[in-house]
């Protein structure tokens, strides 16, 4: 009990560190007035972690999962030959997650259902700012 206390305290300074990370970088990114693609990616990213690290408080989430299906909407607008595969690839990723014993069933389902609907609404937002 104290060990699992530990290792969660561990990663929520981790996932604190990387948003802070992240945020810097979107405030480069709109105070520097680069390429809205750019803005809207790094808002993603930073979107994807930060519930990530919500998540984390009641259940660890599987960032290699759900960043896996975030990758497969940003690739889709690029080339949808290479989001296929690597939509497929996620059940692969999830597999591994489970027989190298890194996550639980739920924990690796709250990664599949973070990583789409962020992605998703990536997708969503691309499209509506007709960002192609």
């Amino acid at each position: 009990m104290i060990l699992t206390f530990l290792i969660k305290q561990k990663r929520n300074k981790l996932y604190i560190f990387v948003i802070l990370c992240f945020f810097i970088l979107l405030c480069i990114l709109f105070y520097g007035k680069y390429p809205l693609k750019a803005q809207i990616l790094g808002i993603t990213f930073f979107v994807l972690l930060f519930f990530s690290f919500l998540i984390n408080n009641k259940i660890k989430v599987s960032l290699h999962t759900s960043f896996n299906y975030l990758f497969v909407y940003l690739y889709f607008p690029i080339n949808s030959l290479i989001a296929i595969p690597l939509f497929l690839f996620g059940f692969l990723n999830m597999w591994s997650r489970l027989a190298l014993k890194r996550h639980k069933l739920n924990e690796i389902v709250y990664g599949f259902i973070l990583g789409n609907t962020v992605g998703i609404s990536y997708l969503l937002v691309f499209n509506y700012l007709n960002l192609s």
